[in-house]
């Protein structure tokens, strides 16, 4: 009797097993999904990595921890959408994580994604209303700063509204990102030169030359200190810019122009 009390306790001990597994099973299964669409996208396999998203989107016994993944998946798909040129598909998996609270990161990310898809299609008003609620997040930083970075271009080429365009770039510029930085930088030289602030358009083209990345953006700032050293009368400046750009490799056609230049002028 004993005995077969035991082999009931032990059946039920192994069934209880079994559930627990199978619901842990249930509860990663979104995350393999994930991860899989990440290696897909990590080997340039977009459409791949969309179907991965896609399944990892479509789980119906969603549990709540796992809904921070979903907004992650759907997050990607609005990214990876965007990338394929398809807007109409990327802004609907964007506003499903847009607006959600399991995964903030996610949320600013999208919130992003819809300011730039927005932007490009003119609707400036709606672009501004996206940037703002990425730049009111603090869970990703790259994204407030790109964020930031956007609303500095759209109020730059607004009459009266250079003051908060500066604001803007001056934020963007403390960037990590290489690239946001420089962007940052550029459009703050550029702003002051069309303000007449020559000086403060130097000292930041000055300091998009300085990044460490040898990039069009470095050459872009040589070339517009040329210009100014140039057209203020420093010839000797204007010719050591164009000098040290004859000698870099990474732009063939302002190294050429750069040395047509220095020939002309000795």
């Amino acid at each position: 009797m004993n005995k077969l009390i035991w082999a009931y306790a032990f059946c039920a001990l192994v069934n209880i097993s079994i559930v627990a597994v199978r619901v842990e099973e249930e509860e990663a299964y979104p995350q393999v999904l994930i991860d899989q669409g990440d290696f897909y996208r990590s080997e340039g396999d977009i459409d791949q990595a969309i179907e991965y998203y896609k399944k990892a989107v479509m789980q119906e016994k969603m549990q709540e921890k796992n809904k921070k993944i979903k907004a992650a998946a759907q997050k990607n798909l609005g990214q990876l959408y965007q990338q394929k040129g398809n807007p109409k598909q990327a802004i609907e998996y964007y506003q499903e994580s847009a607006v959600q609270d399991y995964n903030k990161k996610a949320r600013a990310v999208s919130q992003l994604g819809l300011g730039e898809i927005y932007e490009k299609s003119g609707d400036k008003e709606r672009a501004v209303k996206y940037y703002k609620q990425a730049v009111g997040q603090n869970d990703d930083k790259d994204a407030k700063l790109k964020a930031q970075l956007h609303l500095g271009e759209i109020y730059a080429i607004k009459e009266g509204q250079e003051k908060r365009a500066i604001e803007y770039y001056e934020e963007s510029e403390k960037s990590d990102d290489i690239q946001i930085k420089t962007d940052a930088q550029l459009n703050l030289g550029i702003l002051y030169y069309q303000l007449g602030k020559i000086e403060k358009a130097k000292e930041y083209f000055v300091k998009a030359t300085l990044q460490v990345s040898d990039s069009i953006y470095r050459d872009l700032a040589n070339y517009i200190l040329i210009l100014l050293y140039d057209s203020k009368g420093n010839k000797k400046i204007a010719k050591g810019v164009m000098r040290a750009m004859s000698q870099q490799d990474n732009d063939l056609l302002l190294k050429f122009f750069s040395q047509e230049i220095l020939d002309k002028v000795g």
